[in-house]
């Protein structure tokens, strides 16, 4: 076997960004330390004196494992990071000094796998866009049909002044305080006349008239004593000493960044004139002399991490606490001399913890583990909300200036679309937390291999290109490209300078690259295409895909999952535990593998090695495959053969009929894990719980996988009631005062005991494979803050079969209910007996504009004859002309090599005639046929299920609430009523929309009926109904009561409408 090694560009990705958390932190806490408690503090301790130099530069982290015997964890081990601060003592009197270490506080670790783990689960910290500019920004929107100008001046996060100029007026609002701008100036101590002097609009009609509307300028009157106290916060405002240098030095601060800011002055006068210089510019807005700046840029925003979030917190923590924290240091040191003690180290009594702030941040999210890319997808989501500036930002609009750095594709649904979005694929981070995205140059009607980066600033000075292919016929067409310039969209010439090139590849996140034929989509498809990546349940027989788009391998280099090697060398040791290589120095490098591990959606986590004894293995090979990463890619499922078309109704709008002899060949067959926690208490020396094998009143076959403990055995089997654990609860008889109590006494020599059974039993349905077990003992001091002195843990690894109920999905948003599941015999075949494995409808394909997952099909079912697999990249985006022509010679191509005749037909391209499986004679119309690769999804029938007796309604449209907390009842939806309709089950759907649902009259039969068996009544209207003749009454439309005759039982079914 030839190895060949390939050269790998390093790029500084998100990745290793969070690889560098640490250094970040420790820079922003010196930092903090530096400003709150500065460099040295001075004690004075029994005539001597003592200078304390805080070694801040010298700050380190220690990180400790909790021990098992005090942990409860599920399988991490919670861990921390110490922040130690090193303390220089010297004692002026002999010169003598002492170095200590002083403990402030603890911050959760932060792992390699970047994952913090609190309470023994893996979290993840999701980045957050903050607007961190300071300056002036003008913009204008319209209402009423009339213009208004603003200018929004921003000092920081929580102090901003907004300058509005409506059609008649001019005012300032800062903290919900709305000011009128010219008496503001007045109260700075500029008149109207100063106004006319400094402004360059004196001679201008619009502000002779702005001055003249304002009511007589009295101090008496202007003044406020709310306004004045809020101003004098910030500015240090006093009418009688004219210094306001703290809004001078910020607007002068930023020359160099904005150009509105460089007319403004530069001298030590008042603030009054920067605000007549804003007025101006709001003037020259108006009058078409000036362009707006837009805040919704990006490169006015930077990535807010965790690191920053630490620093943040702890910022606040020593602000608050700084005068505190001197007196405990000075509290510690004189202890330390008092005493003569030899510690290096003391703790602070106010212990910062910053696991209590993480537990309540909505950032810091359960990590998502349902497969090996749902990870990486977690990881990449940021949010773009920022509350301080909400007014004014049109936060979820898509901003060209975004394209590179974020995906405009990739965001959640529901109220938090646009909020949460998705970092684009190769995006990197500068120093101050900025974006840069990678691009190629183009020179000389030519686009260069090398690749450079580019921050969004710099991005509006080029004209950026997306298509790199001239196939148009005539040359003069092949000069010119739709071209992005200053955030619109044109057509240029393409041999003028300035000009880059972004592959398309790179404008979309993890998700989108996974989906070939993407321009062929509707944009919202392939939202929930990417959505669903990220919720495909691991499945144990994987096949890799047909049609590719060659990014599965790339993910690989994103994952956390798998190992790599971190040497060059040779395979010494292979086993399903742990592989050894010794390297190029002789060194024995040992990798341990994940075995069933259970991860936060109770899917299981597990490696299998990927190598063999002997084998040569270079840096960075991949040495594992885990459950959906094979031949190293990325797998997610299967490639089924699709039948589009009808099948007697039962495949109604996105039901899905499904062949019998998947379910045989286990080809969506998941392995889940199920959770059993058992305490054992113990409430004093006489009542108390423990596990034993001697069982009373339970026979041997119940105890056959039971220990010597009364603990189930790791692999046994386990079925429904079965016993996990066997527990008793022994008390004592408080019987004493009986003769029987003294008779026992003395035949047996024993206390009565009342022993009462409290096995845990195996619930219906949750049978399978005992995979591991876990003790938790805990001494006596934790024992009594638990109630418990031990803890035992079970865990069930079950298979899950499809049934009808669970969903599967392709890769283009084309999502469906398998409502029913039939033997191979019953579905239609072909000439030459191939049967589909699923048969989908038809009408979701033009309806949805999915043209892409009609050219998957096709090209899956040639590339299947001929035994080939096809990649296609994301920048295939060739004319539908071209396409065609490739996709039909590929088809004919196949009817002549294989022999097949009926795969293409030249009446019906595309379309195949089949027979009806059960009779055997040919259908009248030609079906479409065709190889998807199609996934299971976590959303499974067997989670789903949920009854009640009673339960709540709402109050208004009286339906059942949502929700399994709640006590919900059936709520079915729009796809659900379509699968009872296609069923044909009438009396099904009026029981469901009116004895279960609204219908108070029928609810009140049904339970009647329950009761005392009663008839049930006729159904009257429903509350729903009476709502919707409300709103068309509304409408001053009129609706008439009527009667209908029911065509089963003869009865007249009067609609009763009561106004």
């Amino acid at each position: 076997m030839n190895f060949q090694l390939k050269n790998f560009l390093i790029l500084k990705t998100l990745k290793t960004f969070y690889i560098e958390y640490y250094k970040v932190l420790i820079y922003y806490l010196i930092n903090s330390i530096k400003n709150y408690l500065g460099d040295k503090l001075y004690l004075y301790y029994k005539k001597n004196k003592y200078t304390i130099y805080i070694l801040s530069d010298f700050l380190f982290f220690k990180t400790t494992n909790l021990t098992s015997n005090i942990t409860d964890t599920v399988q991490e081990f919670n861990s921390k990071i110490l922040i130690f601060l090193p303390l220089k003592i010297k004692n002026l009197k002999n010169n003598k000094y002492k170095i200590i270490y002083y403990l402030l506080g603890e911050i959760p670790k932060y792992t390699i796998e970047k994952n913090l783990i609190i309470n023994g689960l893996k979290k993840t910290f999701i980045s957050k866009l903050m607007f961190n500019y300071i300056g002036i920004f003008f913009n204008k929107f319209i209402k009423n049909n009339n213009n208004i100008l603003y200018a929004k001046i921003i000092f920081n996060d929580k102090f901003i002044i907004n300058i509005v100029l409506e059609e008649n007026k001019c005012y300032c609002i800062f903290n919900n305080y709305k000011y009128d701008l010219i008496c503001f100036l007045y109260l700075l101590g500029i008149s109207m006349q100063d106004i006319f002097i400094f402004s360059r609009y004196n001679k201008s009609f619009y502000l002779k008239k702005l001055l003249l509307t304002l009511p007589s300028l009295n101090i008496n009157n202007i003044i406020n004593y709310n306004i004045f106290k809020y101003l004098s916060f910030f500015f240090n405002l006093s009418f009688k000493l004219n210094t306001y240098y703290i809004f001078n030095k910020v607007l002068n601060k930023n020359n160099s960044l904005y150009s509105y800011i460089k007319n403004f002055s530069n001298s030590n006068n008042l603030i009054a004139l920067d605000f007549i210089n804003i007025l101006d510019i709001l003037l020259d807005i108006k009058y078409n002399k000036k362009n707006i700046t837009d805040l919704d840029l990006l490169e006015y925003r930077s990535i807010f991490t965790l690191g920053n979030y630490f620093t943040n917190q702890y910022s606040f923590y020593l602000k608050k606490f700084s005068n505190i924290l001197h007196n405990d240091i000075f509290k510690c040191i004189k202890n330390l001399e008092k005493y003569k003690l030899n510690t290096n180290s003391f703790k602070s009594k106010l212990y910062f913890n910053l696991k209590e702030y993480l537990t309540v941040n909505p950032l810091v999210q359960y990590l998502e583990q349902i497969n090996s890319f749902s990870e990486i997808i977690h990881k990449n989501r940021v949010t773009n909300y920022n509350s301080k500036l909400k007014q004014n930002l049109q936060i979820r609009n898509i901003n060209l200036n975004q394209l590179g750095s974020l995906c405009l594709i990739d965001t959640t649904e529901g109220i938090n679309c646009g909020l949460v979005i998705s970092f684009t694929k190769n995006i990197k981070i500068e120093k101050r937390n900025n974006f840069q995205f990678p691009y190629l140059p183009v020179l000389n009607i030519k686009t260069k291999n090398f690749i450079t980066f580019i921050n969004s600033f710099l991005q509006q000075t080029y004209i950026v290109l997306f298509n790199n292919y001239y196939l148009r016929k005539n040359k003069l067409f092949n000069f010119f490209n739709l071209s992005l310039n200053k955030n619109s969209f044109k057509l240029k010439n393409i041999s003028i300078q300035n000009m880059i090139y972004i592959k398309p590849m790179d404008m979309f996140s993890f998700a989108e690259n996974l989906i070939p034929f993407i321009f062929y989509n509707d944009p919202a498809r392939v939202l929930m295409g990417a959505k669903m990546q990220s919720q495909i349940v691991p499945i144990l027989k994987n096949k890799r895909s047909i049609i590719i788009t060659g990014y599965e391998k790339n993910l690989l280099n994103s994952t956390n999952l798998i190992l790599k090697a971190y040497q060059e060398g040779i395979v010494v040791y292979v086993s399903s535990y742990k592989i050894i290589i010794r390297d190029l120095y002789n060194r024995k490098i040992t990798y341990f593998l994940d075995k069933y591990k259970r991860s936060n959606h109770f899917t299981i986590l597990h490696s299998k090695p990927n190598v063999w004894q002997g084998e040569r293995i270079f840096c960075g090979q991949i040495l594992t495959s885990t459950q959906d990463i094979l031949f190293s890619e990325y797998i997610g499922g299967n490639n089924l053969l699709v039948s589009y078309g009808n099948f007697f109704g039962y495949n109604f709008e996105d039901a899905i009929v499904l062949n019998k002899k998947i379910i045989y060949s286990q080809l969506f067959t998941s392995l889940h894990f199920k959770v059993y926690e058992i305490i054992f208490n113990s409430l004093n020396k006489f009542s108390f719980e423990i596990s034993t094998i001697n069982l009373p009143k339970k026979s041997f076959y119940s105890k056959r996988n039971l220990d010597f403990f009364g603990i189930i055995k790791e692999g046994s089997k386990v079925l429904n009631n079965d016993i996990l654990v066997s527990k008793i609860f022994i008390t004592n008889i408080n019987i004493s005062l009986l003769p029987l109590y003294n008779l026992i006494y003395i035949l047996f020599g024993k206390e009565i005991k009342n022993i009462k059974d409290k096995s845990i039993l195996v619930s219906f349905g949750n049978s399978g494979r005992i995979v591991k077990t876990e003790l938790f003992s805990y001494s006596s001091k934790i024992k009594s803050y638990l109630g418990y002195y031990l803890k035992c843990r079970v865990y069930i690894c079950k298979q899950r079969l499809l049934s009808v109920g669970d969903k599967l999905c392709g890769r283009y948003g084309n999502k469906g209910i398998i409502a029913y599941i039939l033997p191979s015999n019953d579905l239609p075949y072909t000439n030459t007996g191939i049967i589909p494995d699923i048969i989908s409808d038809s009408l979701g394909i033009p309806s949805r504009m999915n043209i892409g997952q009609l050219f998957e099909n096709l090209f899956g079912l040639s590339c299947y004859f001929l035994n080939k697999r096809l990649c296609i990249s994301n920048t295939f985006n060739l004319p539908k002309v071209y396409i065609k022509t490739i996709l039909y010679n590929y088809i004919n191509n196949i009817k002549e090599k294989s022999g097949n005749l009926w795969i293409y037909n030249s009446y019906s391209p595309g379309k195949i005639l089949l027979r009806d499986g059960r009779q055997g004679y040919k259908l009248s119309e030609p079906s479409f046929l065709g190889i998807s690769k199609y996934s299971k999804l976590i959303h499974m029938i067997k989670d789903k299920i949920h009854y009640r007796t009673i339960g709540p309604y709402t109050e208004l449209m009286q339906q059942p609430v949502k929700g399994r907390n709640k006590k919900g009842g059936q709520r079915f939806g729009e796809m659900e009523i379509w699968a009872i309709e296609a069923y044909g089950s009438s009396y099904n759907l009026r029981e469901l929309l009116n004895y279960k649902s609204d219908d108070i009259i029928a609810r009140t039969s049904l339970l009647s009926n329950l009761d005392n068996n009663i008839i049930l009544d006729n159904i009257t209207t429903t509350e729903s109904f009476r709502t919707l003749i409300r709103e068309i009454h509304s409408m001053n439309l009129n609706i008439e009561a009527f009667s209908s005759i029911d065509q089963l039982e003869g009865k007249i079914l009067p609609i009763n409408i009561n106004f």
